[in-house]
């Protein structure tokens, strides 16, 4: 079993110390900015209204059906005035009376024709209108064309109409008016224009083409398995075939259900099926196709649903807020898209909304046959909110559908309590995902007016990290910023901003150089909050945008930084008034925020881990020996100092031994809550200290596998009045009550959650590789 826990956030590289250079560095940058980084991000919220309501012009059907008119006083007796098929008579009204026939040829003449009678047409020619009025009927006994030789006529049937054809054709130019039942089991209904059926439809086969537009109020009933159904169809009813292909750019909606035997087929790009149930044998969907849900949905596809479009827009989207469905298959394959990791198949824009997948089997396509078996883990839904109903860890099982006329319904057993509605829910919002050339991780979150920061280091032994700066407002987030040092020399574990330096302030980053070892970088922003990207000239000559400072000793400052030791890495950097408090592998160093002057370095048996400052305290974590190795479990020792101590020397308390670490390279986030500190440890969760005192700890239900091995890692934590957030690594954004300690919501992704912030309403959380995920507390 895989161990998707967390990212590694130290090298402690070796260092040749001949080539240290102690004095600050000057580093040119590689940089994008605007328009080319807009296409980075994949943002996943819109209005939550249904795309399509059929009782509206947007689908261009007949959405009803008038009451029968009363014939005209000065309509023409039919009988009287017709010859060989031509009308004769001034009057634009010609009406068969109750208890009279005719059989013949007929011209419509552009004249409205009223039939109580019994009519059957042999031949028919012109345009015009007709009313087939209760108790009348209408026979169209002329061949296999149209019902009236699309010459532009319009039926209105309150009677009986019927065709000897072999297929029951509505031609472009023509228009039917149905008031109830169409029964046409032994032919096949053909529609190339508009029809309005106010009953239902049973008919023996379904031909179409893109320019139909069919309303039908009832059920349909389509006996054979030629259903290629296209233009723009609503169904009241339940729709039901032994197989249903949906082409080219079919709009079909269905009030109730769509059920097929056989294999329900959605294979064109403006292919779209509205549906609150539907029940299948299989499921295949591809190109651009969409599969639209509202709450209350339910696919039930008893066999295997597969997606050959995964990435580029064929999927499933659930409209509305708060709205629920659930998606169920024996089996989910699709092809790998751009990222094998990630799965587009389910998007909620909605907010607060859920989709449930009720599924044991997935896989993953190559040259769409070879079939690549995926656990539920090694993947992420990306682009909605979607639990496993079967992936027991995460997901309670009372995810319920309601039964209703339509739908059978899901989960029915009544001892099963419902999810609560009002319970909180994690919306996605947008996915950061840089197409980074070098494999990286985000390691940090910070924000600042507005803006978000990030920084990224190299996984494994390479260094070559970055900085990004982000903004999201209105549920929609933007990648203003990506900046690299042009030589791919440094890797970045932490970052901070300082306000009060520079024109508009800096940031401070602190990792790691392949050539000097641990190092402070730093850049200064501009009036937009971005970094300054460009070199200046002065007095001293030319000066380079990012600076690098040895975090080693420098000779100049000898008699406050008497050691040669070389740090392997920076871990945690936090600003504290007009000093920087620097975490590194072997201690705590302390730096002049402006001049970066050093001012103080505490050597510990061990590396500090991460430092945090609220109000005028801080807190910081460190371990208490060496590591021999990563996986060794090492004690954490916690203390907590006064900011004005920003030389870290009187410490206000110490936990000594607060707890294990392990692995002991990871985030370990501690932070400071009043009188409570957060302390994250990584295989063994979230300890939670009050006063100085252990008081309550947390780590998810069934966090191992059979043989012991555990599945995540708790890494980093944020908290607000109400909840605290966890990063919780491959399990993902974890949200803890501060008050009952209870999970009350949680949102996994593959990617190893090591980093979480929050800033104006919004959840970053840091993820390993190269994700970076923006969410929003729905309650």
């Amino acid at each position: 079993m895989a161990v998707l826990g967390f990212a590694s956030c130290s090298n402690n590289d070796s260092v040749d110390e001949g080539v240290v250079n102690p004095s600050v560095t000057g580093l040119s940058v590689d940089a994008s900015s605007g328009s080319s980084l807009s296409d980075l991000v994949l943002n996943f919220k819109s209005p939550g209204t249904r795309a399509v309501d059929y009782t509206t012009l947007s689908l261009g059907l007949i959405t009803n059906i008038p009451s029968a008119p009363s014939v005209p006083n000065d309509a023409a007796d039919l009988t009287k005035v017709i010859n060989w098929g031509t009308v004769n008579t001034e009057s634009n009204s010609v009406y068969l009376a109750s208890g009279k026939t005719y059989s013949g040829q007929l011209g419509l003449g552009n004249k409205t024709y009223y039939i109580s009678g019994d009519m059957t047409l042999t031949n028919v020619w012109g345009s015009g209108t007709i009313y087939i009025l209760k108790g009348g009927s209408l026979n169209l006994n002329h061949g296999e064309g149209t019902l009236l030789n699309n010459q532009g006529a319009t039926i209105y049937n309150y009677g009986t109409l019927t065709t000897t054809a072999s297929k029951f054709y509505i031609g472009g130019t023509e228009t039917l008016y149905n008031a109830g039942n169409l029964d046409i089991p032994t032919q096949t209904f053909k529609c190339e224009g508009k029809v309005y059926v106010g009953g239902y439809l049973n008919t023996k086969g379904w031909e179409t083409n893109q320019d139909e537009r069919v309303n039908v109020v009832g059920n349909v009933t389509v006996a054979d398995d030629a259903s290629q159904l296209d233009g723009n169809i609503h169904v009241g009813g339940s729709f039901t075939a032994p197989a249903i292909t949906l082409q080219n750019s079919c709009k079909f909606v269905s009030d109730c259900s769509i059920k097929t035997s056989g294999e329900l087929r959605l294979n064109s790009n403006n292919v779209v099926l509205y549906a609150n149930y539907v029940e299948c044998a299989s499921l295949y969907q591809c190109a651009a196709s969409t599969i639209q849900l509202e709450n209350g949905a339910y696919i039930n596809c008893a066999g295997t649903y597969t997606n050959l479009n995964n990435g580029n827009d064929a999927k499933f989207v659930l409209v509305g807020d708060k709205a629920i469905a659930v998606v169920k298959a024996a089996k989910m394959i699709w092809n790998a898209g751009g990222d094998v990791q990630r799965v587009y198949l389910f998007q909620t824009p909605g907010s607060g909304s859920t989709i449930a997948v009720d599924c044991a089997s997935f896989a993953r396509l190559v040259n769409n046959n070879d079939e690549i078996a995926m656990a539920f883990n090694e993947f992420s839904f990306t682009g909605g909110n979607v639990v496993n109903i079967q992936d027991e860890s995460k997901i309670p099982g009372n995810i319920k559908i309601a039964k209703t006329d339509c739908n059978p319904a899901y989960n029915p057993d009544p001892s099963i309590p419902t999810t609560d509605p009002t319970a909180p829910t994690i919306d996605v919002i947008a996915e950061v995902n840089n197409e980074h050339t070098h494999d990286i991780s985000a390691t940090c979150v910070k924000t600042y007016n507005g803006n978000v920061y990030v920084s990224y280091h190299q996984r494994g032994t390479g260094q070559s990290g970055c900085l990004e700066v982000l903004k999201t407002a209105n549920d929609k987030t933007q990648l203003l910023q990506f900046i690299r040092d042009h030589n791919n020399e440094l890797d970045y574990n932490s970052l901070a901003i300082n306000p009060n330096v520079g024109k508009y302030g800096r940031v401070y980053a602190v990792g790691n150089s392949k050539k000097k070892g641990g190092i402070i970088a730093y850049i200064d922003l501009t009036s937009d909050g971005l970094m300054n990207t460009t070199d200046s000239v002065t007095e001293k000559g030319t000066e380079k945008p990012l600076n690098m400072v040895c975090l080693k000793g420098y000779k100049k400052y000898a008699t406050i930084d008497k050691d040669t030791t070389v740090d392997g890495d920076g871990n945690s950097v936090a600003v504290n008034g007009s000093h920087i408090e620097v975490m590194t592998t072997s201690g705590y160093r302390v730096y002049d925020a402006a001049t970066l002057v050093p001012e103080s370095v505490t050597k510990l048996p061990g590396k500090a881990k991460f430092i945090d400052i609220n109000g005028n305290t801080m807190v910081t974590a460190y371990l208490a020996t060496q590591a021999q190795n990563s996986d060794e479990a090492i004690k954490a020792n916690v203390q907590t100092y006064a900011t004005s101590d920003y030389k870290l020397v009187n410490p206000l308390t110490e936990i000594t031994n607060a707890a294990d670490i392990q692995p002991n390279n990871g985030k370990n986030v501690v932070l400071i809550d009043g009188s409570k500190l957060y302390l994250c440890t990584g295989r063994d969760g979230l300890k939670v200290f009050e006063n100085g005192t252990f008081t309550w700890s947390y780590q998810p239900d069934n966090i191992t596998t059979s043989k012991g091995v555990y599945k995540a890692y708790c890494n980093g934590a944020a908290f607000d009045s109400k909840y605290i957030y966890l990063a919780y690594g491959s399990y993902g954004l974890i949200i803890l009550d501060k008050t009952t300690h209870k999970v009350i919501a949680q949102r996994k992704m593959v990617k190893s959650a090591n980093y979480v912030t929050l800033a104006d309403g919004y959840i970053y959380v840091a993820y390993g590789r190269d994700c970076l995920q923006v969410f929003k507390l729905v309650e």
